[in-house]
C-alpha cells in the first residue's frame, strides 16, 4: 500500500505464460468491482527478436514496420543461419524496415522451435496446466505438485480473451 492512498501493488493481473506480456500499463479496479486496462504509452520498450534466416523476410519486415509506427520499441533482430547462407540476409532492408540493430549469427546446428503463445490464445484450466507443466520441465523444475495444486483451483474457465 502507497501510504496516503488508496492505491495497493497486487502483483500483475496481465499474467501471461507464468510471466509478464509485453503490454505494460495499468489495471484500473473501481470501487463497483469494475476495472479497466489503461496501456503505459510512455516507456520505451526493448525486444530481441531470434529468427533463423529463411523467416528473415517480408512478414518480418512488416512485423519491424508496425512496431516502429507504435513508437515504443527499439528491436535487435538477431539472424540465425549456417554460415554460407549468411550472404542471402539483407540487413539493409531489415535496418529500413524498422530493426534498431541486426546481428547475424552464424550457426551450423538447428534452432529449437520457439513456442508460440498470442495474446489473443485462450487459456482453460487444462491449457494452464499442461503449459505450466512445460515451463518446468524447461526449467528442470522437478516437483510441480504445489504449482498443480495452486492451478487445480481454477475453474473450467478461459482466460484470455
Amino acid at each position: 500500500v502507497i501510504p496516503g492512498t488508496g492505491i495497493e501493488y497486487i502483483g500483475s493481473s496481465r499474467q501471461h505464460n507464468f510471466g509478464e506480456d509485453e503490454e505494460k500499463g495499468y489495471t484500473v479496479l473501481y470501487t463497483d468491482g469494475t476495472y479497466e486496462f489503461v496501456k503505459n504509452r510512455v516507456n520505451m520498450r526493448y525486444r530481441v527478436m531470434d529468427m533463423p534466416a529463411e523467416r528473415a523476410g517480408l512478414h518480418l519486415m512488416d512485423e519491424l514496420r508496425e512496431m516502429e509506427a507504435d513508437g515504443r520499441y527499439k528491436v535487435k533482430v538477431r539472424v540465425h543461419a549456417p554460415a554460407a547462407a549468411m550472404k542471402s540476409v539483407d540487413k539493409a532492408a531489415l535496418l529500413e524496415a524498422g530493426a534498431a540493430k541486426v546481428e547475424l549469427v552464424a550457426d551450423d546446428e538447428q534452432l529449437p522451435e520457439a513456442v508460440s503463445s498470442s495474446l489473443f490464445e485462450k487459456f482453460d484450466s487444462r491449457r494452464i496446466r499442461e503449459t505450466y507443466e512445460d515451463f518446468c520441465r524447461e526449467k528442470q523444475i522437478e516437483d510441480v505438485s504445489m504449482g498443480l495444486e495452486y492451478l487445480s483451483r481454477i475453474e473450467n474457465r478461459s482466460c484470455g480473451n
